[in-house]
């Protein structure tokens, strides 16, 4: 049976999956996994001996080992499906809109309690009903690698290229001199923003869930 998830994005990367085609989309794995004296991997504080499985594809950086996790990829397996939760707002006649680029909710009729609420004027993401979402995608791949490991053609899937303008890749970062940092190159810009999201750095290494996905029309059993 196709399960369905909701997956928290950003505005720019809203933008990037509506206009540009973002393919792709790294989550850290939590908590992280640790390589124990054993030459076995397992989760920080879990001790081994728990059910658990090897992850189907798994890519383990410069180790060379196999990483043994004791739960499935939280964001589903191939064929499942995900959508994109992103902020809502209410404007002045009482439309709800999406944060990212100002777009009308096209709803026939809210029933989600919380549209329904008069005195809400916004919506993080996290709550977004799922009736809401615009955004759909269909998963094609689901791997585990190391921050690392990631290629220039992962980092323009991830979106990076919404950013590209006269030669380099800008990146606002708030608290940079100008606001934006700059680069050639489209791994540092992907691992800035990682860095903006997660606050971990690449030498830090971190392990991520890497979720490849296509888009999709929004399911017929989805109220719209």
């Amino acid at each position: 049976m196709t399960k369905q998830r909701g997956l928290l994005f950003t505005e720019p990367m809203v933008l990037a999956n509506i206009h540009w085609r973002k393919t792709q989309t790294r989550r850290m794995i939590k908590p992280q996994p640790v390589l124990r004296d054993n030459g076995n991997w397992d989760y920080a504080n879990r001790s081994l001996g728990k059910k658990f499985f090897v992850a189907s594809n798994v890519t383990s950086g410069k180790l060379g080992q196999n990483l043994v996790l004791f739960n499935q990829c939280p964001y589903g397996q191939a064929g499942d499906q995900l959508y994109g939760r992103e902020t809502l707002y209410r404007n002045n006649t009482g439309e709800w809109r999406y944060k990212a680029d100002a777009e009308q909710v096209k709803l026939a009729t809210y029933t989600a309690p919380i549209l329904l609420n008069e005195d809400k004027r916004l919506i993080p993401s996290i709550h977004m009903p799922k009736e809401a979402a615009r955004l759909w995608f269909e998963i094609t791949a689901i791997r585990a690698e190391q921050l690392h490991a990631i290629s220039e053609a992962d980092a323009l899937a991830e979106g990076i290229y919404i950013f590209f303008k006269r030669g380099c890749y800008q990146i606002p970062v708030p608290s940079a001199p100008a606001g934006w940092v700059r680069t050639k190159d489209p791994i540092e810009a992907y691992v800035v923003l990682y860095n903006q999201i997660n606050g971990i750095t690449m030498e830090q290494n971190p392990w991520n869930w890497v979720v490849e996905y296509k888009s999709i029309k929004k399911p017929k059993e989805v109220l719209s």
